[in-house]
């Protein structure tokens, strides 16, 4: 399971900043989450394209 570090953490094989995101077990992903350490990454998401606002004209 892959999640974004919100602070930093450190293992045996590993050193993660904020930021940073990685694949966990997702028992290990999990702990992390509830831990307030990490959330999860959807890569589902996707940015949506808007218009930008009209320039206000004055008179």
């Amino acid at each position: 399971m892959e999640i974004k570090m919100l602070a930093g953490y450190t293992g045996p094989d590993f050193i993660l900043a904020p930021g940073e995101r990685r694949d966990f077990p997702k028992d290990k992903a999990v702990t992390l989450i509830k831990a307030g350490l990490a959330v999860p990454v959807n890569e589902d998401r996707f940015n949506k394209a808007v218009k930008p606002k009209a320039l206000e004209t004055r008179q």
